[in-house]
């Protein structure tokens, strides 16, 4: 539809997090004293957004429990990162292609 913004319907998930180091905005390579940077640790996963969170077990799109797992919706799984779900891309239609 000409003028309407697509919605990623896909929001990353992984069990553990760390604090990351922060995004470069606009030039800016100092955070603000109050914002925290988080990356994920372990494998990362997929969910759909719309029922990530209102689901009981909380499940990602591979069949595994993500139950009690960390949200990052800033974050893309592309399969650009090795530690990307291979299934999750396969189910999203994002696996990179072999060669």
């Amino acid at each position: 539809m000409p003028g309407s913004v697509a919605i990623a319907i896909f929001l990353m998930v992984a069990e553990d997090r760390r604090a990351g180091p922060p995004p470069i905005v606009g030039g800016r390579s100092r955070p603000e004293a109050d914002q925290s940077f988080w990356a994920p640790v372990g494998v990362r996963h997929a969910v759909n957004r719309v029922t990530a969170w209102t689901q009981s077990p909380q499940r990602t799109l591979c069949g595994k429990d993500a139950t009690g797992w960390h949200d990052f919706p800033g974050l893309a799984l592309t399969g650009e990162h090795g530690a990307d779900c291979h299934r999750c891309l396969q189910l999203i239609g994002a696996e990179p292609e072999q060669g």
